[in-house]
């Protein structure tokens, strides 16, 4: 599916001299080239224990790349093809690289905890080295020669004494591998490395710099309305009645309401934000929330608790020995909140055959099942898209307002409502240590 996105605005340096700059911005590069040529191959292989899950090779010799994982400013879009171009014996130049959209990329898991290399990269590399082992092969059967006298070197297969080549394009250009990913395919000796390692410019910086990237807050698609979604004044309040007639005034402005939940639509996100203002809503009152000075003993009894045991050595409770010092700390920091400089957004599609989300989530995998089931669809008729979002260290509002988005709307939280309302986290941190020899205990209570 090609989607041609249109945004005009104004610019900062515009407004600041006085003039009016109007942009216009397409979506093009990549993601859209990634989108064309995965409507174009059919249904692809999504099994990550197959090569073809995660490298294609094209018919103009450029390799397309398949990520789980996204880029949410930590460079994945460059470590990841100098990852692949390493082991294939290729330039980033020549891979193109699709990241984190149901459809068309492998389940990796989750973004997160510096995982994007440690577990994702690797499983890039090894299908990078599982293609390079069989670009080889191909080529010894073409040349009638052994594979060990050969190498991928710049696109193509040659004897390693140097000579004309086979182009990986002529080899398998267009078609699948049809293997499966070897965990334990050769590795290229990282002394031999000429990617990995070197500062290589990320593909996304410029045109962040200069404001033509599209993020998730700029995208839009035809017929698309926008939503501001109505909070209670208080935690656990509930809906008593709405005066729908209180935005009448607003041309296009309309009520959505399922039980407690409250939203108003509009064609622009003004009129949205507007509606927001004057709509009429009267909620319950609700108290409950724990006395600020007890909050540390409230949250050690509270049921819904979560223990995780970092480091458990040895056996807790043994005895030291002599001259062995037993230390015990414990460590509480109150509430945080991963807030971001801008306020979380999501596009929906939804209609009674099949719903596609475009979000900035960490996990769009996990969520296709969280989506499927809510939306009462087949999982594979949910499809999520991954859109560069307002960053942040954890989680924001980005997976609601992505749930929020039940109709073709775009779906953007007030900022001052996201900070206020999203649940925010409390830890304390406990620590046990005897001697070198005896039990390291860290519990992480949640």
């Amino acid at each position: 599916m090609t989607i041609q996105i249109a945004s005009h605005r104004l610019t900062r340096r515009a407004v600041l001299t006085g003039g009016a700059l109007t942009v216009s911005f397409a979506l093009a590069g990549a993601r859209t080239k990634g989108l064309a040529q995965g409507a174009a191959a059919g249904p692809r292989s999504l099994d990550p224990k197959e090569l073809d899950s995660f490298l294609a090779v094209n018919g103009d010799g450029t390799v397309t790349l398949y990520a789980g994982k996204v880029d949410l400013g930590q460079g994945l879009r460059i470590a990841l093809r100098q990852i692949a171009g390493e082991e294939l014996g290729i330039g980033v130049d020549l891979i193109k690289l699709v990241e984190g959209d149901t459809a068309l990329t492998p389940d990796q898991g989750r973004t997160s905890g510096s995982n994007g290399i440690q577990r994702g990269g690797m499983q890039i590399r090894q299908a990078a080295a599982t293609a390079r082992a069989a670009l080889v092969d191909l080529a010894a059967q073409r040349l009638n020669m052994k594979a060990d006298d050969l190498v991928a070197d710049g696109g193509e297969v040659r004897r390693k004494g140097g000579g004309a080549g086979v182009r990986f394009a002529d080899l398998i250009g267009g078609r699948n591998f049809n293997l499966k990913l070897d965990p334990k395919a050769p590795l290229k000796a990282p002394a031999t490395y000429t990617l990995v390692g070197k500062p290589l410019a990320r593909p996304d910086v410029p045109a962040k710099c200069t404001g033509n990237f599209i993020y998730m807050q700029d995208f839009s698609v035809p017929g698309m309305l926008h939503a501001r979604v109505i909070r209670p004044p208080a935690i656990g309040a509930t809906l008593a009645s709405v005066d729908e007639s209180s935005i009448n005034n607003l041309s296009g402005a309309k009520v959505v309401r399922v039980k407690d939940f409250l939203a108003v639509v509009a064609d622009d996100e003004w009129t949205a934000i507007r509606a927001t203002r004057v709509l009429r809503a009267q909620w319950s009152e609700w108290t409950g929330l724990p006395e600020q000075d007890k909050l540390v003993a409230t949250l050690r009894t509270d049921p819904g608790i979560t223990d995780e045991v970092l480091i458990n050595r040895g056996q807790p409770g043994a005895p030291g020995g002599d001259g062995a010092k037993t230390l015990t700390a414990s460590y509480f920091w109150p509430m945080q909140s991963h807030g971001s400089i801008g306020p979380s957004c999501a596009v929906a599609d939804v209609n009674a055959e099949r719903a596609i989300v475009w979000t900035a989530s960490q996990g769009i995998h996990g969520n296709q099942n969280t989506f499927a089931r809510f939306l009462a669809l087949p999982r594979d008729k949910v499809r999520l898209i991954y859109l560069d979002g307002a960053g942040c260290y954890g989680m924001n509002g980005h997976e609601d307002a992505a749930a929020d988005a039940a109709l073709p709307v775009a779906r953007r939280w007030a900022h001052f409502r996201e900070v206020r309302l999203w649940p925010w986290s409390m830890r304390r941190l406990q620590c046990a240590r005897g001697r070198p020899s005896n039990p390291v205990l860290l519990t992480n209570n949640c």
